[in-house]
């Protein structure tokens, strides 16, 4: 029978401290990452599509009811719903990770990240939450941020780059990229 050993010591071992702006781009990031469809040029697409078709069946409404005012009206609301999803919606779901931020006092306090092989620990004074790698839905890396999304207790762990030394940034990536495998994407070049 082998003996109990130590606490396994972290691979690597990250503190930081979140800002409202980085965690509002995060959950941006993180929305937008869900699906295609979720991505507000992709929206505005879909809906202009919708209006450049409404109006090539003006002609057809003109000869069989003598009115056009029906495709019209369905193009404008297709054209309002574009401009809506391009400009309305991204700072509507910025100010949803906002919210989030400022309600979940948590989020705001300073953290450390040990990295394990099986599992991450994300520590503040408050709380220490172990989260294995295989409840981790996906994982982004975007030029100043690394997220982790869909935890079982933390569903968005945000870890600004600017914290992390070039070393840090590069061994985490690394780190990242072969524990989630075709979980983790890059954003950057």
């Amino acid at each position: 029978m082998e003996p109990v050993s130590k606490q396994q010591e972290p691979i690597l071992k990250i503190t930081g401290k979140v800002s409202s702006q980085q965690f509002e781009t995060a959950y941006f990031l993180m929305q937008k990452s869900l699906s295609p469809l979720h991505i507000p040029l992709v929206r505005a697409g879909l809906c202009f599509t919708g209006a450049v078709l409404a109006l090539s069946l003006a002609p057809l409404f003109r000869t069989l009811f003598l009115s056009m005012a029906v495709p019209l009206v369905a193009a404008g609301v297709c054209l309002a719903l574009a401009v809506f999803f391009l400009v309305a919606a991204p700072s509507s779901v910025k100010s949803r990770g906002e919210e989030i931020f400022r309600s979940n006092q948590t989020l705001q306090l300073p953290y450390t990240l040990s990295f394990f092989p099986e599992y991450l620990l994300l520590e503040n004074e408050y709380e220490a939450v172990k989260e294995y790698w295989t409840d981790i839905e996906r994982g982004i890396e975007d030029s100043s941020l690394i997220l982790l999304q869909g935890g079982r207790e933390k569903p968005l762990i945000v870890i600004p780059k600017e914290s992390l030394g070039y070393r840090e940034r590069e061994k985490l990536s690394s780190f990242l990229q072969n524990q989630l495998v075709s979980k983790f994407r890059r954003l950057t070049g």
